[in-house]
Order: structure tokens, then sequence, then C-alpha cells
């Protein structure tokens, strides 16, 4: 079986919303997310679950125009027995 790579980007419209997104995720343990960085109107946040099964690589985004916020995660499978619960 081969490896198949997802990519999957959801944007939420309402104001406020990065933040309890953030904090929801970063109460979680098995999350690690890096300084915030701040460039050209926007503060990015990238992040990685891992849990010693899964392994995905998240990036919380926030234009400081609108308080607009996106959430990416991008992930691979390369079994189909794999494919459980956590999607």
């Amino acid at each position: 079986m081969g490896i198949e790579a997802f990519g999957l980007s959801m944007r939420f419209t309402s104001p406020g919303v990065c933040g309890q997104v953030h904090n929801l995720l970063v109460g979680h343990p098995n999350f690690r997310w890096e300084q915030q960085r701040v460039e050209g109107g926007y503060t990015t946040i990238l992040g990685e679950y891992g849990d010693g099964l899964h392994f995905i690589e998240l990036q919380l985004t926030r234009e400081t125009a609108t308080d607009r916020c996106s959430l990416a995660a991008r992930f691979s499978l390369c079994s189909y027995n794999s494919i459980d619960s956590i999607f």
C-alpha cells in the first residue's frame, strides 16, 4: 500500500474564535506549539499533534485586521487498517 497525504483547512468567520480554538488545542496534552509569529498582518502558530500512533501538523492563523481565523491540518495515511476513530 502507498502513502496518501491529506490537507484540511477550516476558516472561521466569527471574530474572536481564534482565541477559543487556541485555548482548546493548547490544553490538550498531545499538542506541541511553537512560538507565534506575526508577519504581514497575520499571526500564525504552528503545532504538532503526536500520540505515538498519529502525527498531525497544524497551523492556526489569525488575520489581524478582521480577527478572522483559520485552522489547517496536514496528515498522511499509510495503511488503511490504521485509519481509526481519530478521523
